[in-house]
């Protein structure tokens, strides 16, 4: 039950954010009904093998044009990691499934 209802608190944070989100998870954006900007994995694989330049996405994270990020197992390419630890602010941590799904904001 636990679970299912930090599910739906996360697709809620999500549904009320102004501004972009992105998420390791897109179910929760999905679910929220909002558009999925990026697939995590396949952009790390698409830059560890040069086929991927990050610029786009590193502009709108130095922006703050993303309100909201949800990390679990940091997916992303190192740039991009790197850069929402330098522009966002960890907000809370929610558990859910046994995974900690935290919950980034812009600083």
């Amino acid at each position: 039950q636990e679970d299912y209802e930090n599910g739906w608190y996360i697709t809620e944070r999500v549904r009320n954010t102004v501004g972009l989100v992105i998420s390791e998870d897109a179910g929760f954006v999905i679910q929220a009904g909002r558009e999925v900007i990026t697939n995590p994995v396949q952009l790390r694989n698409l830059w560890e093998n040069g086929l991927y330049d990050p610029t786009e996405l590193l502009n709108l994270l130095e922006t703050q044009e993303i309100g909201l990020i949800i990390r679990r197992a940091d997916l992303f390419p190192e740039p991009v990691l790197i850069a929402i630890d330098t522009y966002y602010k960890l907000d809370e941590i929610v558990q859910m499934n046994g995974f900690d799904y935290e919950l980034w904001i812009p600083k």
